[in-house]
């Protein structure tokens, strides 16, 4: 079985930064050069007690933000696990699916791979990559926002974890292809 190179990282969260509840977390492989997404993911979501039990807080604002999606809210408390056992589950499917070096991708690494890092270390687990191949989707697409809007539209339910990291996937990959195919005046 070939092993993915990089993996997007997508969590829904309570709060705005480290130590705040994680709601839920999706993990989907793929190959960056390859324009090709893992058949399998992760996706677990998460008990809000388990989080709150090892000290992480809910903020008002987002919660409050949440309830204009109720609908989404309510299917992410649903099937939950506990914090601790959707880490060892992501730390499975990682050493499973993806290289030993795999790069580790989020909307920003001050989020998604920082929170993440937080709930593995109140846990005293391994996180199951390495701090330096943590990668930022967000400066990757830099400049290039427009130019998605016109060419790539999203599809699925936003907020959703996996959902969002299948469309930044797509975003990096269409961003590989517009530029690496195409005449400099066809980017405008």
């Amino acid at each position: 079985m070939k092993q993915y190179t990089d993996l997007m990282l997508d969590i829904e969260t309570l709060g705005k930064g480290v130590g705040c509840v994680i709601l839920s977390i999706a993990a989907v492989p793929f190959f960056k050069s390859e324009q090709l997404l893992g058949e399998q993911l992760f996706h677990m979501n998460i008990d809000i007690q388990s989080c709150q039990d090892k000290g992480l807080a809910i903020n008002a604002d987002t919660l409050i933000w949440w309830m204009d999606m109720p609908a989404l809210f309510k299917r992410i408390q649903q099937d939950t696990y506990t914090l601790e056992g959707a880490l060892l589950s992501l730390t499975r499917f990682i050493k499973t699916e993806c290289a030993e070096d795999v790069r580790i991708w989020g909307r920003g690494p001050s989020f998604d791979q920082a929170i993440l890092r937080d709930a593995y270390d109140r846990h005293k687990q391994d996180l199951p990559w390495r701090y330096s191949r943590e990668r930022c989707v967000r400066t990757y697409l830099c400049g290039y926002e427009d130019l998605l809007k016109k060419h790539l539209a999203f599809t699925g339910e936003l907020h959703h974890p996996v959902h969002d990291a299948r469309h930044q996937i797509r975003s990096m990959h269409k961003v590989q292809s517009l530029t690496l195919n195409s005449k400099e005046d066809e980017l405008d």
